[in-house]
């Protein structure tokens, strides 16, 4: 994985300073612009914080070229002969030329990449640049100190079928703990490799994230084979259909799931239920579900699996989930061990799943005998889910929580007009001190990447009860 700091470059040998030069283009109103570039005031590559070297390879839009070349990436990795390598080649979006037209060039790249596979720490990959000529029918050195692979692409491309054409690369490698693939969109194809243990390496791996298209059946035997498993997302679940039986997964801690866009409100609903009947995960703290508008035939399985598993239930992180308010309850009520909680209602869904009763049962007070969520630190609600309840309610309960709650997001359209409630106008005046309470009232990408790093965050911290 990739650092966040690296340490100063040491001297560029002479041998791979390139001479700067003069480009020259006609820009888009028909201006001759010149620009110097200097391709010999870096090297090919960076030395990390781990001591390894990462290459970066980027697309010039003043030369039109990949850098740094094939040869320059070679003549780097020749002259620190016992670092080990990050490598990231990911899509080159300013790119004017398709993958097609940088065939030649990309298996330049690939073949000095492969000679050095014996010293790849870790590997990012735009999918459509891995040429097939580079794997079909070759022999490699084991990727001994392989430890996180990354396989990015459009929605159209079949990303497990590129993964399958390297899995040589890392069919044995007992080092790797990460693996993802991830396809830019939910609406992907499905793939032509059928079974996901022809394309994952499932052994050893602790952290998987599967955004390609996947049934249950096929999520089911990951599970079933990736015993060492920590960490896994399948955010594209496709099809219902019987499943392995029993699976344990005896480290699992965190498990994502989401039906894909295709059949998010289908005639034909993928349920979770099949999974949850099969599976016993002791271990599991955060579980996050999106996308599914069938939740009444997989409540029983779901309710069932909490206490088949004997799991303290941390986290739990409800987006588009058509679950009903004496559904919810069971869960909180049940989930005596919950720090986070985010339920995102659907616009579909008529009653919302938060209720006058559950916002009662989760408000401190010396009237209320059954309290849910005691433990509660981080909350956040959308306004779809907030629709139901009377005025001033949310913020009663999270008033009665200050210096218990880390976070607060109410997830608000700016338009709407829910922002002139009392609830909204109470939470503004606390985020304004944020010394009190780290309350956030909108719906910006910015402050979802906020409140995933705070359960990040929250989630390594032991839950002292």
């Amino acid at each position: 994985m990739r650092p966040t700091t690296h340490s100063p470059l040491p001297a560029i040998p002479g041998h791979l300073r390139r001479s700067p030069f003069t480009a020259i283009r006609r820009g888009s109103s028909g201006v001759i612009e010149r620009r110097r570039v200097d391709e010999g005031a870096t090297s090919a590559g960076e030395i990390m914080a781990d001591g390894a070297i990462l290459i970066d390879i980027q697309w010039n839009n003043w030369t039109h070229t990949l850098f740094p070349s094939p040869a320059h990436v070679k003549e780097y990795f020749q002259h620190y002969p016992g670092k080990l390598i990050h490598i990231k080649f990911l899509k080159q979006t300013e790119a004017v030329i398709s993958a097609d037209d940088l065939r030649s060039e990309l298996k330049d790249y690939f073949e000095v990449f492969l000679e050095e596979l014996p010293r790849w720490r870790s590997v990012k990959f735009w999918a459509p640049y891995v040429p097939r000529e580079c794997f079909v029918g070759k022999i490699f050195l084991a990727a001994r100190s392989l430890e996180h692979v990354v396989l990015e692409g459009p929605a159209s491309f079949d990303i497990p079928a590129t993964s399958h054409l390297m899995s040589q690369c890392w069919s044995n490698c007992l080092s790797l703990r990460t693996f993802e693939l991830m396809s830019k969109t939910r609406d992907t194809v499905g793939s032509m490799i059928i079974s996901p243990r022809n394309y994952l390496p499932l052994d050893n791996i602790t952290a998987l994230q599967l955004r390609n298209k996947l049934s249950i059946f096929e999520c089911s035997e990951v599970l079933y084979r990736a015993q060492n498993l920590v960490e896994c997302l399948f955010s594209n679940i496709t099809g219902s259909d019987s499943v392995l039986s029993p699976i344990r997964c005896r480290s699992l801690e965190k498990m994502e799931l989401a039906v894909n866009l295709d059949d998010f409100d289908s005639l034909n609903p993928v349920q979770f239920g099949s999974l949850f009947e099969s599976v016993r995960a002791p271990k599991l703290h955060h579980l996050k579900m999106g996308n599914n508008h069938h939740w009444d035939d997989d409540h029983n399985s779901f309710m069932t699996f909490i206490k088949r598993s004997k799991c303290n239930l941390e986290a739990l992180e409800l987006d588009q989930i058509k679950i009903t308010g004496p559904q919810l309850h069971d869960i909180l009520f049940s989930s005596r061990s919950l720090r986070i909680l985010k339920v995102h209602g659907s616009a579909s869904q008529n009653p919302q799943p938060f209720t006058h009763s559950i916002m009662w049962d989760l408000t401190k007070s010396p009237a209320n005998s059954s309290l849910l969520c005691p433990l509660l630190e981080m909350f956040s609600i959308n306004d779809t889910a907030f629709k139901d309840l009377p005025d001033g309610m949310v913020s009663k309960m999270l008033v009665g929580r200050i210096g218990d709650l880390k976070m607060v997001w109410l997830r608000f359209n700016h338009l709407a007009t829910v922002h002139q409630s009392i609830d909204v106008t109470k939470l503004r005046t606390i985020a304004s001190n944020p010394r009190v309470l780290n309350a956030i009232v909108d719906d910006s990408t910015a402050s979802l990447r906020e409140w995933d790093h705070m359960v990040r965050e929250l989630s390594r911290k032991p839950n002292v009860i």
